[in-house]
Parts: C-alpha cells; structure tokens; sequence
C-alpha cells in the first residue's frame, strides 16, 4: 500500500494567492491602499503556515501519511518576510532622521483623506463643453439663470497643506459665453503629493442652456429631461 503523501504550505500559498487577488480587485474599485493592507496583515500568513503544519502534525499524525514540506510556497513566503523586514527597518531609519513622510509618499502610503468642497458659478455662459476626463459629472436643471457647478474632490495625502494648495485650482475653467471646463495638468499629472484623486461635478442647468460633451472622455449622467440640452452623446447616459 502505498504512503500518502502532502506538501505542507501548499494550502498556505494557495489562501494567500486568492487573498492577494481579492485585495487587489478591490484596491481597484475602490480607495483601499493595497501596499499599506499587505504590509499590515503580512504576519497573518505565517500564522496559517503555522496551523498548517500543526494540523498535519496532530490531527493526521495517526494516519498513513508523509509529511513534505513545500520547497516553493516556504521560499515564497520566505520573501516576502524579508521584503516586509527590509521595509520596516528602511522606514524606521528614515523615520529615525526625520523624512519618514517622504519614504510614505514615495512608496504611495498615504495617512489622511482632504476632502475639498467648492463651487463655480458661471455668469456669462449659455453654454458650458467639458475636455478630458478624469472626473464623474452628473447634469441636473435648476430653475437659477446661470450655470452653476458643484464638486467634490476626495484623496489621501500626507501633506495636507500641500494638497488642499494643489486642489484650490483642481480645474481650468473660462468665464466666456462659450466656457470651458477641464481637470488642470498638475493635478492630472501628481504623483508625489497625493494618492489617487476622485473627483464628483454636478452641473446645475438652466434653460436652454447647453452642456457639450463631445470632447469628455467619461460618461456623463443626467435628467432625461435635458436630453436636448446635452450635445455630443458618445458617452452619455440618463436617468
């Protein structure tokens, strides 16, 4: 009869493989920080190693069964052990000269979230086309007779002051008859300053009022009730 045989950390690696998809998918669709979640519960994967070998070492020690330990997952896990060690103790000396931030910023862990929240009235403009991209715009009617547009900007930074400076001028944006609204380059192309940037505009249109969007790379929603007012339907879609 021949002696069964299991690799230990086989399972291990399989869970912790399924758990690193799961949070990547999630970091995203939403605003987790994959790096700052890997590097806080990284110690939970030796603990399953080591139930892991413990269950086959109690629970099956009465069965016909060979133990093996394997070589793959243990060098796996190996690594990223001493990745994780490597990047506590860089943190820690850099912490320990005072420029731990920019180890945080370098390395895209950011510790609080600005929220920015502000207006642009439009007093001269009939007519308002959106450029770009990059930000979630819904269209609504108001009964006011000029152009209003409302926003929030949310992200996560370790300067605060440095990037409610960059989020005061978040858009480019004209006051003529025929206005323009776009996300700035600075903001489009940080890297260093803040995380990733979500961006919510709500347009308040009047009568007879336009909003173009043949040059916005998004969709846009808005009430049906617009739907001759919105011009440029590439990307669109209504409530």
């Amino acid at each position: 009869m021949l002696m069964k045989r299991w690799r230990v950390g086989s399972l291990t690696m399989g869970l912790v493989l399924i758990a690193s998809g799961i949070t990547l998918m999630i970091s995203l669709l939403t605003r987790v920080n994959l790096f700052n979640v890997i590097l806080v519960a990284w110690p939970i994967i030796l603990v399953a190693l080591g139930i892991e070998i413990l269950v086959h070492l109690f629970v099956k020690k009465d069965e016909d069964v060979k133990i093996r330990y394997d070589g793959l997952s243990i060098v796996f896990i190996s690594v990223l052990l001493m990745f994780s060690l490597l990047f506590y103790a860089a943190t820690f000396a850099v912490g320990f000269i005072g420029e731990q931030d920019d180890w945080h910023s370098a390395l895209g862990i950011w510790r609080q979230e600005v929220i920015v929240q502000n207006e642009i009235m439009l007093n001269n403009a009939n007519e308002l086309v959106l450029m770009g991209g990059e930000m979630n715009v819904r269209v609504i009617p108001t009964s006011n007779n000029n152009i209003r547009i409302s926003y929030i900007v949310t992200t996560s930074t370790n300067d605060r002051e440095a990037t409610l400076e960059l989020l005061s001028g978040i858009f480019s944006v004209n006051h003529s008859e025929r206005a323009h609204l776009m996300v700035n380059s600075a903001v489009r192309n940080n890297n260093r300053t803040t995380g990733r940037v979500f961006i919510d505009v709500v347009i308040h249109l009047p009568n007879e009022a336009i909003v173009d969007i043949s040059q916005f790379h998004w969709g846009v929603r808005y009430d049906s009730v617009l739907r001759e007012q919105i011009v440029g339907f590439d990307h669109e879609w209504h409530d």
